[in-house]
């Protein structure tokens, strides 16, 4: 394929990626699949993909912080508690092959998507699980590791174990998403797996998408965050199967 086509399609899915990913997650399997169809390995789309994913959470976490959705300490501690297990499962990424992972990953999102719209308990007691703290570090480990949908399990975790509001939950997942994917980029960057030709397009493609996406989630609430991870669900569980 023309090099500037393949850019141009590139820069759309990051857009796409970087919008769905704020609002629910799975929008990298986008840019992913479009890597894997111009023959990039597995283990380089999902290193190259990484500098996007950082690109947008930077950009939603400070307009979240700007309409003070996040509760900044909160955030870091889960962030931090999340970082170990980002490093283990970045080196494991290095090493292990993914496309066993690809169907584990559907399981896992239909259960996932799934759990976000049954009803929860108003008990105050749920709200703060100190359950989320190890949670947490269980999820940085798949956040490190393939990171595809890593924003529904997040979003679980937060609904179940806090019971917050989407929109909170979407700025907590964005910046516990910055702060875990710091430490994996490094070590994507060290490996030399990145293609910084695509993950540049991409990484920009992510930030506009986020810029708007963040802009969205705030004005528009729980309602089309509800209906974006539902389509999404649907699309990556079926792109996921069919291969």
């Amino acid at each position: 394929m023309d090099p500037i086509l393949s850019h141009i399609l590139l820069l759309g899915a990051g857009i796409f990626a970087g919008f769905v990913n704020v609002m629910a997650g799975g929008g990298s399997i986008v840019p992913l699949g479009i890597m894997c169809m111009f023959g990039v390995d597995a283990t380089v789309a999902n290193a190259t993909n990484r500098p996007g994913i950082f690109a947008a959470s930077l950009s939603s976490t400070r307009i979240f912080i700007n309409e003070k959705k996040i509760n900044r300490r909160e955030a870091l501690v889960l962030g931090l508690c999340a970082i170990p297990g980002s490093i283990a499962g970045a080196l494991f990424a290095l090493k292990i092959d993914s496309t066993v992972f690809e169907k584990i990953l559907g399981v896992t999102m239909l259960f996932v998507a799934g759990s976000l719209f049954l009803p929860l308990s108003k008990k105050s007691s749920e709200r703060n699980s100190p359950l989320i703290y190890p949670v947490s570090a269980l999820i940085g480990f798949y956040g490190g590791f393939i990171q595809l949908g890593v924003g529904f399990i997040l979003m679980a975790a937060f609904k179940y174990l806090q019971n917050l509001p989407l929109v909170e939950v979407n700025a907590r997942k964005m910046a516990i998403t910055l702060l875990f994917t710091i430490p994996a980029l490094i070590i994507f960057i060290v490996s030399g797996k990145i293609m910084w030709s695509y993950a540049i397009v991409i990484a920009i493609g992510n930030l506009l998408g986020a810029h708007i996406s963040a802009k969205i989630a705030i004005k528009k609430g729980d309602k089309i965050v509800k209906v974006i991870l539902a389509c999404m669900t649907i699309v990556m569980v079926v792109e996921l199967f069919r291969k």
